[in-house]
């Protein structure tokens, strides 16, 4: 008897090979993921091999639309209002590129995208100074930080007032 011959197909593997030693941590990515879909923010704290950063997370999409707003409050006769202008503009470009379609999930598109960054506002930062071993302590407004850099990290319980 012979076997029977199988079907060939044009259809490609599109599985994504990843370093396991490397990859980052998938409940974390799930948490950038869960922000990015729901535009939450609650505290979380990233250990990083530079120090740790301590903010809320918040969506792609609200950090590169809160980048275009602080960008665009520039005084009309500041000399760098026309470059801001250019910098804003492409901000709300990165906003409505990561933006999920309200849709997606009745539409059975759950699993369309893997976030590779997390975002965070209102950011503490410590780490080491450039002399020394002395921690370097300061705030950012903002802070994308890719997952596969973050080493360990921590959630915060959110409040309900």
């Amino acid at each position: 008897m012979t076997e029977p011959v199988s079907t060939i197909t044009n259809e490609i593997d599109v599985t994504e090979v990843v370093n396991p030693f490397t990859a980052p941590d998938p409940y974390l990515q799930s948490i950038a993921d869960f922000a990015n879909r729901v535009d939450a923010g609650f505290g979380l704290t990233l250990y990083l091999p530079w120090g740790t950063a301590r903010g809320t997370v918040v969506s792609a999409k609200s950090f590169f639309a809160r980048i275009a707003e602080e960008f665009s409050d520039q005084p009309e006769n500041h000399e760098m209002k026309p470059i801001a202008d250019v910098f804003a503009k492409m901000m709300e470009g990165f906003a409505e590129e990561v933006s999920f379609p309200k849709d997606d999930a009745e539409n059975g598109n759950d699993d369309i995208f893997t976030p590779r960054f997390i975002t965070l506002q209102n950011v503490q930062v410590q780490g080491l100074g450039n002399r020394g071993p002395f921690p370097s302590v300061g705030f950012v407004p903002h802070l994308r930080v890719k997952l596969s850099d973050v080493t360990a990290w921590s959630l915060e319980a959110p409040t309900f007032d």
